[in-house]
């Protein structure tokens, strides 16, 4: 390993929005356009314009710290986890909640999307056990959304426990699911 470090000058200023000025989770849109933060004492999820760095919207619904934010392939879509054990789906442009994946049995720490964008993943840990859960959404309209469990995964080995906890989830494909280990 490389023990060289560089330190990096900040540009620019602070975003605030988040109350508390508590944030967990930062993702990109796909173009680099917009950017979308989770935390904040107020359990909200915020849209931001990345290059003019204002607020496009707050979107609130969430009863606990959110951790973990995440944009569709297409954009169209973000993906929310909370501390409140659900996992959330958004429609980007108008901010409005289109599904509430519940049945999760802990707080939700990372989500992540199909490269097609028809199957989400979400995974939570309570420093025991660990569960991954994928879910395919369905749309008929393309604003609402229901989704059908494809599969509860609870990973072998160093996984299943606090110090190898998921960190991350990635998937490969739109059915190969990668996860990393948090230590």
């Amino acid at each position: 390993l490389n023990s060289t470090f560089t330190t990096y000058k900040q540009i620019g200023e602070p975003w605030y929005g988040h109350d508390g000025n508590l944030v967990v989770s930062v993702a990109f849109s796909p173009d680099g356009r917009t950017l979308v933060t989770g935390g904040g004492g107020d359990n909200s999820v915020i849209l931001w314009d990345a290059s003019t760095r204002q607020m496009l919207g707050k979107m609130m619904g969430h009863t606990d710290l959110v951790t973990a934010v995440a944009f569709s392939p297409d954009g169209t879509r973000i993906l929310t986890g909370s501390d409140d054990n659900t996992a959330r789906l958004w429609d980007a442009k108008s901010g409005i909640e289109v599904a509430q994946l519940k049945g999760h049995t802990w707080p939700v720490k990372s989500v992540a999307f199909s490269p097609d964008g028809k199957t989400i993943a979400y995974f939570g840990w309570d420093n025991v056990r660990a569960e991954v859960r994928m879910c395919l959404l369905k749309t008929a309209d393309g604003i609402n959304y229901t989704y059908e469990a494809l599969s509860v995964v609870v990973p072998a080995g160093a996984g299943l426990f606090v110090r190898g906890a998921i960190g991350a989830l990635q998937f490969a494909s739109n059915t190969e699911l990668f996860y990393g280990s948090r230590r």
